[in-house]
């Protein structure tokens, strides 16, 4: 028991021998106070879950790739727009609208209705069989719609010259309308390679495998393409995900710009502690403007031009839990460390009014 005796590095003193001060009693409970607040910031950051990026090569294009948009034109009427896509494999998809829906909206930005239907076209009676006008791919085809006209016309390759000379395209002209908006919404579904999606005025079609836009009926006219993208995704949202379009703002210059974004995607997979993995993409983007003359020669259209492509690299971002063994030693060094320094304080400042007070009382402190 003796040789224990000899080993304890905490000597005790007696109850006689200790003095309480008042500076004493201030130290300590601004020691408390500190480690509580170290611990709360401590239990804080051990709850928090750390997220390591891991870099692989991409190798799963076998899969659909989900756009969802959010885009207001506050200057362009939702009877003139139409939204395409397509890619590089040629699959297109004209005048999208099973899962978009076009939102009019007055000039303060105020809802008037709400569809998701195609733009309008005007049909002959719905009892009637309207005439194909020679273009008729099989027998007891009927064409009750302007557009219907038009589709069998791009099947033969002919071309339609004067739409007044057909029945169904007599009234079917976009009339102009001014003091709208559109608000355009939706998710897309294409295939997982470079492509791109657009939204101008005129509908699109394909003809001998180009893609091509009918701008007849606005040939006259000119359009202001200033637009809001509030939400423009690559993919579901995944924790702390950041996009980097979302909510910007964009003001044309002048009338008939083209605005045009060339967005780069890093696949990019979520692995949550116990949830499915989300699997999403990362953009980076990079923007061009050019204005339009408009006429048959036009290189573009005004509009909202997205294209995207495809980076190589793969990123898995992985949630990790913080050691609980780490918080533990993180607790005593913080118990520690605060008692061992107000000792040291307290310390410094009992010697030093000692010290003060034998030089009053000696006279020699003036």
């Amino acid at each position: 028991m003796d040789v224990l005796k000899v080993l304890d590095a905490y000597p005790k003193t007696l109850e006689d021998f200790r003095i309480r001060t008042l500076t004493g009693g201030a130290v300590t409970a601004l020691s408390i106070i500190v480690i509580t607040l170290l611990f709360i910031a401590e239990l804080n950051y051990y709850l928090t879950i750390d997220v390591y990026p891991e870099l692989t090569v991409d190798l799963n294009r076998d899969v659909k790739l989900e756009i969802s948009l959010n885009v207001t034109f506050p200057k362009m009427a939702c009877e003139v727009l139409a939204l395409d896509a397509l890619d590089v494999s040629g699959e297109q998809h004209f005048d999208l609208s099973h899962e978009i829906f076009r939102t009019r909206l007055d000039m303060n930005g105020n809802k008037i209705s709400v569809e998701n239907l195609n733009i309008a076209t005007t049909s002959v009676e719905p009892a009637e069989c309207g005439s194909c006008y020679g273009a008729e791919t099989e027998e007891g085809q009927c064409c009750n719609t302007c557009d219907e006209v038009k589709k069998a016309y791009r099947k033969k390759g002919w071309n339609l010259v004067d739409l007044n000379t057909i029945e169904q395209c007599r009234d079917a002209g976009v009339k102009e309308i001014t003091g709208e908006g559109c608000r355009i919404e939706g998710t897309l579904q294409v295939n997982k390679i470079s492509g791109s999606f657009h939204i101008t005025p005129g509908r699109s079609y394909e003809q001998s495998h180009q893609h091509v836009h009918d701008f007849s009926k606005f040939s006259n006219r000119e359009f202001d393409s200033t637009h809001n993208i509030h939400h423009l995704a690559f993919g579901p949202r995944y924790p702390n995900m950041s996009n980097p379009l979302d909510g910007s703002t964009t003001i044309s210059k002048s009338m008939n710009i083209m605005h045009t974004y060339y967005v780069k995607l890093v696949p990019t997979t979520y692995n949550g502690l116990e949830k499915e993995p989300i699997h999403s993409n990362q953009y980076s983007v990079t923007k061009h403007e050019q204005a339009i003359e408009i006429g048959p020669m036009a290189s573009g259209l005004p509009g909202l031009w997205v294209y995207y492509e495809f980076s190589p690299i793969h990123v898995n971002l992985i949630e990790t839990p913080k050691s609980f063994g780490h918080f533990i030693t993180a607790l005593c060094s913080i118990i520690g460390g605060v008692v061992t320094v107000a000792g040291l304080i307290d310390a410094a400042i009992f010697n030093t009014s000692r010290i003060v007070q034998r030089k009053v009382e000696l006279g020699k402190f003036t």
